[in-house]
């Protein structure tokens, strides 16, 4: 129904599209006046948007040739941040965008514009991934020092955690049919001739699976052997005749898919060769002699599965430092099954090579107390920090250990607590160290022969202690490990946990979303530059109640 006679429609027609432009403005305007605390205007009113941009201005949504850009960077960064701040789909920011007034205000939309969809986001996501993989947290964290400049000079805690791959947990017999499944799918989409060539005469039943086989469930050990024997001759069958079809230079994943295939049935099983070197038989191995690093699924071939104490996940395994007041200045994702100590020194290091300065203290649990790690933190910052950690320790409660016995300075010789010198030693094949020998003659009527020698031993067995090349980072380590100051930063430890209980419960980096480490990693970044978005705006309005508060203290004399 029209409520404008014709006359004056006639004269607004040629300013409609200001006076809609003028009516949005006064709607957000008034909108504003009542959400001057939440936490996107916050972030708005703080945070500068042009580093970003500029980061981002590479990127272009095309629809043609020379066409120009459908959405800005600017948009697309904004309703980036929002997937990560709320923790959203990409369907949701969609939707969140076209409904939520406070939402398109700040991606920076008009309330009658069209907004971005879901593929476009996503697209964008996938380029910032790939091409500006941490400007976003370093953007971020670089405004963070701006206004806390002792902020990026504190002492660090540090720790790790699970991020669980967006896949299902695979048992044996799965993972090979779904890792020949994928390959076959790969070869079909890089050489549709090599692919026709291969799957002439292949045993696609007996690799794949057949509809009216018996489910495993219901087979016998014996039967379950046998179906995971002619899946591995299907399998072996398979890389066989790829092999053979023709190169594979330019077949970038087949060869990905090959490699998984060699690693899985190396890690798993032991493949019995006849004299003419072809599989006659096929054993599961022993969980002992089985390979490290085992792939858990053919869906996300870089996630493995991480032991933490009695818990296994198949995923990514997250290590982090953070202020104590929760800045997080570094996170980075590995493959699960990569030891908790083996991403502490690359913490400090990536600091560096970013450009900001080490830390003084790097506080961790026990897993960074060995000597090699304490080493590797000292030598990636030049001396710089101190990593704060429990000494790791085997000995036995009562028992002499490492530590109660006494190294030559030229590393020569190894005095135990007796007053016994050996000079016996030998380099060990798998640890960074030497194995001191002492006989069981030098050792025979010692005092504190049960004190020093397992209760197991025989009489007449050698003694070896094993001295670390770290051990002068393991006294140093240890003499600080008994001063008030390390209590002190033993109480700050916590605070991490607290910080990884946000990012996993709130920030979204619990699950992975999509597959591959470098994803995961961009994932751990958006959802730790969340998390200190928050921190931040947190911090500030937190300095502004001091400083409202200070007038008001000098006014009662109270400062």
């Amino acid at each position: 129904m029209i409520i404008l006679p014709e006359s004056l429609q006639q004269i607004l027609t040629p300013y409609l599209d200001l006076l809609v432009q003028w009516l949005g403005e006064q709607v957000y305007e008034r909108m504003l006046r009542f959400h001057q605390k939440h936490l996107l205007y916050q972030i708005h009113k703080h945070l500068d948007f042009r580093a970003l941009e500029a980061a981002c201005s590479g990127y272009h949504h095309q629809t043609g040739a020379g066409a120009k850009p459908t959405h800005r960077s600017s948009h697309l960064i904004r309703a980036l941040l929002i997937r990560y701040l709320y923790a959203m789909s990409y369907r949701e920011v969609e939707a969140a965008v076209q409904t939520n007034l406070l939402m398109r205000w700040f991606v920076g939309y008009g309330i009658f514009d069209a907004v971005l969809d879901h593929t476009t986001l996503e697209r964008f996501e996938v380029w910032v991934c790939a091409n500006q993989h941490r400007s976003l947290f370093d953007v971020v964290l670089g405004q963070i020092d701006q206004d806390f400049p002792e902020a990026c000079q504190a002492e660090q805690i540090g720790d790790t955690f699970a991020m669980r791959a967006n896949a299902a947990e695979e048992t044996l017999i799965q993972l090979l049919r779904h890792t020949g499944e994928c390959l076959l799918r790969e070869l079909k989409r890089e050489s549709l001739r090599q692919y026709q060539q291969v799957v002439t005469g292949l045993d696609l039943g007996g690799l794949l699976g057949d509809p009216n086989e018996t489910n495993l469930f219901y087979l016998d050990r014996e039967g379950r052997g046998l179906r995971l024997q002619s899946i591995v001759f299907a399998l072996l069958d398979l890389t066989e005749r790829i092999k053979q079809s023709g190169p594979l230079d330019q077949l970038v994943r087949v060869q990905l898919r090959l490699e998984d295939v060699d690693k899985i049935l190396g890690d798993k099983l032991d493949l019995q060769k006849n004299a003419d070197g072809l599989v006659e038989r096929v054993t599961r191995l022993p969980a002992k002699q089985q390979g490290s690093y085992q792939i858990g699924s053919a869906t996300d071939r870089e996630a493995t599965y991480r032991k933490h104490g009695e818990d296994y996940t198949l995923g990514y395994n997250i290590s982090l430092s953070a202020t104590q007041q929760g800045v997080i200045r570094e996170i980075q994702a590995a493959t699960g099954a990569q030891p908790d100590q083996a991403g502490v020194a690359s913490l400090i290091q990536e600091q560096v090579q970013q450009g900001y300065p080490c830390p003084p203290k790097l506080i961790y649990d026990q897993a960074a107390g060995a000597g090699k790690t304490r080493a590797e933190v000292e030598r990636v910052s030049e001396g710089k920090t101190q990593l704060v950690a429990k000494i790791h320790t085997t000995a036995k409660v009562g028992r002499f250990g490492p530590q109660d016995f006494c190294l030559s300075s030229d590393g020569l010789s190894l005095t135990c607590p007796n007053g016994v010198v050996t000079r016996s030693r030998d380099r060990s094949g798998n640890r960074d160290g030497t194995h001191y020998n002492f006989s069981a003659t030098k050792c025979r009527g010692c005092p504190f022969w049960t004190r020093c020698r397992n209760e197991k031993a025989k009489p007449n067995s050698v003694r070896r202690v094993f001295i670390s090349d770290y051990q002068e980072q393991v006294n140093a380590a240890r003499t600080y490990n008994q001063t008030e100051a390390f209590q002190a930063d033993m109480k700050l430890r916590p605070r991490i946990e607290r910080i990884i209980f946000m990012l996993t419960n709130y920030d979204g980096a619990r699950r992975a979303r999509t597959h591959g480490l470098q994803q995961a990693d961009f994932q751990a970044k958006l959802c730790a530059t969340a998390r200190n978005l928050r921190t931040w705006v947190e911090l500030l309005e937190a300095r502004e109640r001091r400083t409202q508060l200070i007038p008001r203290l000098e006014s009662v004399g109270l400062r």
